[in-house]
């Protein structure tokens, strides 16, 4: 299968230790007008791939199946290499808490880069940076993030991590006081300035249809101390997994043991945060775990409980989807068709 080309491909620093992630972000083609305007789309959803020590990256051909589907349904996607992955700095660690950090990074800048990403009717971007004519000349993007929807997702390994997250309001905080120098700060400045290519198109296209983007070169010289006036309300969020790991497995692959009723705690900017309860973000969004019944990494008698179970809390948001004879890696005849219908299914509902 073969992606569009990403509209944007950049690097971001690490909540964690600041080590460069490498990044991809995605634009529609379903959000451009018939007379060729760009509109703002509304809806975001990052996906973050399997296990790096087993060869994840973002380049994973179920990470594109999901990315794809997303692209196809109007939302702005971005996909990210962990630490170890790729051309990703650093390396893979044993407790998940540098990467649960990672996934925190690219989850603040996409809440940023969609808050300064503007309808071109008469918009403009806030903070410092001024374009050929006035701020003054054009309305004010207060509001123009309300309500807008993010799809937390991963495959594999990357659906663990997106369980563990923090809530948004928690993520908006952490970017919402960060430091002048802190990697916070310097995602935000580099989300404010991709926002601002984007929505302007000051800067044309590669003859790949791809930005190789150089944060450092650019945006931290040129910005200085301007970010966005207005910070961004928190996204309403959703969660879609696809083949989730459970115990065992997820003990081998980290020694943070995951389940439903344990969260974990990361640092950021040398703060602690702590992610919500798995059971608790999975039941109180609307969630999809989706899984093969032939899935090796987990038995299909703990997906199948897991799953029950979720969905049977009280007023639970949490839906599953077992599909017949597929397996980790969705390579069986005919499965993955089933698994971009459910996954279209859900990113188009309401």
């Amino acid at each position: 299968m073969d992606l569009i080309p990403p509209s944007y491909s950049f690097t971001i620093p690490s909540l964690y230790d600041a080590v460069h992630l490498e990044c991809r972000l995605f634009h529609s083609p379903r959000s451009v007008h018939a007379r060729g305007k760009r509109k703002v789309e509304k809806k975001a959803a990052i996906v973050a791939h399997p296990y790096a020590p087993l060869g994840g990256c973002f380049d994973d051909p179920i990470v594109g199946v999901i990315t794809d589907e997303l692209l196809q349904a109007g939302y702005v996607v971005g996909t990210f290499n962990l630490r170890g992955a790729g051309e990703s700095q650093g390396r893979t660690s044993w407790t998940a808490k540098p990467e649960l950090a990672d996934y925190i990074s690219f989850y603040g800048f996409v809440i940023h880069y969609m808050h300064n990403l503007l309808i071109e009717d008469g918009s403009q971007l806030s903070g410092e940076i001024r374009s050929p004519v006035e701020e003054d000349d054009y309305p004010s993007v207060k509001g123009e993030d309300d309500n807008m929807k993010l799809i937390l997702s991963g495959y594999s390994f990357g659906s663990m991590l997106a369980t563990l997250l923090p809530s948004a309001v928690q993520v908006v905080e952490t970017f919402s006081s960060a430091e002048d120098d802190s990697s916070a700060m310097k995602i935000r400045r580099i989300a404010l300035e991709l926002a601002r290519e984007h929505s302007l198109s000051i800067r044309p296209a590669t003859p790949s249809g791809t930005c190789n983007y150089q944060p450092e070169s650019r945006v931290l010289g040129r910005i200085g101390k301007g970010v966005e006036k207005i910070n961004p309300s928190p996204p309403d969020v959703h969660y879609l997994l696809v083949s989730p790991i459970l115990p065992p497995v997820s003990l081998f692959v980290t020694m943070s043991f995951f389940a439903s009723h344990k969260n974990l705690s990361t640092t950021v900017d040398g703060s602690s945060i702590t992610g919500l309860l798995p059971e608790e973000a999975l039941t109180s969004h609307r969630s999809l775990a989706i899984y093969g019944d032939s899935d090796f990494f987990t038995s299909i008698k703990k997906l199948r409980d897991w799953s029950r179970e979720l969905s049977s809390k009280p007023n639970s948001s949490f839906e599953f989807l077992e599909i017949r004879g597929a397996g980790h890696f969705w390579r069986e005849n005919g499965v993955e068709f089933l698994l971009k219908s459910a996954i279209r299914d859900f990113s188009l509902a309401r």
